[in-house]
């Protein structure tokens, strides 16, 4: 689990471009961009902001995680991010270290 990320391997830049188009068509997949988007806020925030924010947190992916499982809010603002029940775990995953490597 997480293991691009726990591994602090430096991918080349191929490899690098491949994970980001992959991601991003999963994040397409599974209407992510409805409320996100790589590089500006929408409903919610930014993936570089998110991936700003939780940068030095050990536990983010974990944390990320459930918070994309099980939906909430309080975290940016008032509106809710809704449970994501249907997304399987490798593809969740997959996002989530995507949305981490933002810069």
């Amino acid at each position: 689990m997480y293991m691009a990320i726990q591994s602090g391997l430096i991918q080349p830049a191929n490899a690098t471009n491949q994970i980001d188009k992959s991601a991003l068509e999963l994040a397409k997949k599974h209407s992510c961009l409805g409320c996100h988007a790589p590089n500006k806020k929408l409903i919610g925030p930014a993936f570089k902001d998110i991936a700003t924010k939780y940068r030095d947190n050990t536990a983010a992916p974990k944390y990320l995680y459930l918070r994309a499982r099980n939906g909430g809010s309080g975290v940016w603002g008032v509106v809710a991010m809704p449970a994501n029940k249907n997304i399987s775990d490798a593809d969740l995953e997959k996002i989530i270290d995507w949305i981490l490597i933002q810069n």
